[in-house]
């Protein structure tokens, strides 16, 4: 059976050897679990009441397109919109307006 070593809640001393093994090998970033929720540990014990895991990677950012105020999820989707408008209003360049990628800034 194979542990999400970023999901671990048991205590380090009540886990499988297997997965006490794994999450020593795997080397880190680590929390540990506190009074005050998951912090990050540099130097982590493993000792047998405490509660370890992998640090989870942070989530991916996300990404959009917009046409003028129109956003669209893929840049296929403000393409075919942005040819749509021009379609529907010839000669008015609207086929020469930029699409814009816009991204999330997570802190």
């Amino acid at each position: 059976m194979t542990i999400d070593l970023t999901k671990i809640t048991t205590p380090f001393g009540l886990l499988d050897a297997k997965t006490q093994e794994a999450l020593k090998a795997h080397g880190g970033p680590y929390d540990v679990w506190g009074i005050n929720g998951w912090i990050q540990t540099e130097w982590p014990s493993f000792a047998g009441l405490s509660v370890y895991r992998v640090r989870p990677a942070p989530p991916k950012p996300r990404e959009c397109w917009s046409y003028g105020a129109h956003i669209r999820d893929t840049e296929a989707e403000a393409i075919a919109f942005r040819q749509a408008v021009a379609d529907a209003n010839p000669g008015n360049g609207y086929e020469l307006s930029p699409i814009t990628k816009w991204i999330e800034v997570l802190p």
